[in-house]
Parts: structure tokens; C-alpha cells; sequence
């Protein structure tokens, strides 16, 4: 019987100390990786470091008035509300929407850089450019006659005016 008590009495102590660790690692930000059932002790967790992954922005060749799409992905997942900044010849900031994607509409031509973030992610930026818009619309008035000035519009494929 007195086996049995100091038995007891030794589960209790390991079991605070398994309880007082367990609350120690979590306020050092460990976190439980996997639990698996004991019937002794009840619940065993093997405790490992939270894993980061690193975020990936993809960015495909865009031109002045296109509308251009950062794509960031992260543990091969589309990473929604992750800060998006756009610096260089443009300057943009924001969030990607659900599917990972965050859009703008540069007005200049010129090198960028993007960094995207999100907590739990380590951070990715990468450098870019956006392109002179190649699709240009000339409209040229009907009835052309000799010795006569004539106004030219120049557009982009958006209809909007180009600077000369």
C-alpha cells in the first residue's frame, strides 16, 4: 500500500512538472507540434519552435496603364493579407485580397521594388519593371486636306491620353 501511495505521490510531482514546462515553453513561444494520447499521464506533446516559411512574389511583365498583379504565396499557399509595397518609379502600398493577388495600375514606366510581409512568413521583395505601354491607338481625322494643320490623338489601349 505504501508502494502504491509513493507511486501516486511520484506521478502527481511529474505531472506538475510536466505542467509547469509545458507553461514555461508556451510564454517562450513554443508551440505544440502534435499531442498523442498516454493513459498514464494523459495527453504527451512534443514541443518544437513555430515554423516560418518564406513568402514568394511572383510578378509577370506589365506595362504603364495594365493592370499589374503581385502574386505572393507562401508554404505553396496564396497568403491572403499580407502587406504589399511597391516603391521605385511607382509608389503603392496595400494587401493582397483572398487568392493572394494584390492589383495596381502604374502610370509610369520604370525599375520598382516589392517587398511583400505577413507575420509567421520571413519577408520576400524582389526588383521589377513596369514597361512603356506598347498598344497605342492614333486617331486620324477623315477628311485630310493639302496645306492643312490636323490634330492627331494618341491613346493607350485604355483610351487614355499619352504625354509626349
Amino acid at each position: 500500500m505504501e508502494s502504491k501511495k509513493n507511486n501516486h505521490r511520484g506521478h502527481l510531482v511529474s505531472v506538475f512538472f510536466v505542467a509547469l514546462f509545458l507553461s514555461m515553453m508556451l510564454l517562450l513561444n513554443v508551440y505544440a507540434s502534435y499531442c498523442t494520447e498516454q493513459e498514464a499521464l494523459g495527453k504527451s506533446c512534443i514541443l518544437t519552435a513555430p515554423t516560418k516559411y518564406p513568402l514568394n512574389i511572383t510578378f509577370s511583365a506589365c506595362a504603364v496603364d495594365d493592370d499589374c498583379t503581385v502574386y505572393v504565396l507562401g508554404n505553396n499557399r496564396n497568403i491572403k493579407n499580407a502587406s504589399v509595397v511597391v516603391s521605385g518609379a511607382i509608389n503603392i502600398q496595400g494587401y493582397t485580397n483572398d487568392d493572394g493577388k494584390f492589383k495596381f495600375s502604374p502610370d509610369k514606366a520604370g525599375n520598382i521594388k516589392i517587398k511583400a510581409e505577413k507575420d509567421g512568413y520571413y519577408k520576400a521583395e524582389g526588383d521589377f519593371s513596369i514597361k512603356r505601354a506598347t498598344n497605342i491607338n492614333i486617331e486620324i481625322p477623315d477628311n485630310i486636306e493639302a496645306n492643312r494643320e490636323i490634330n492627331i490623338g494618341i491613346k493607350n489601349s485604355k483610351g487614355k491620353g499619352i504625354k509626349t
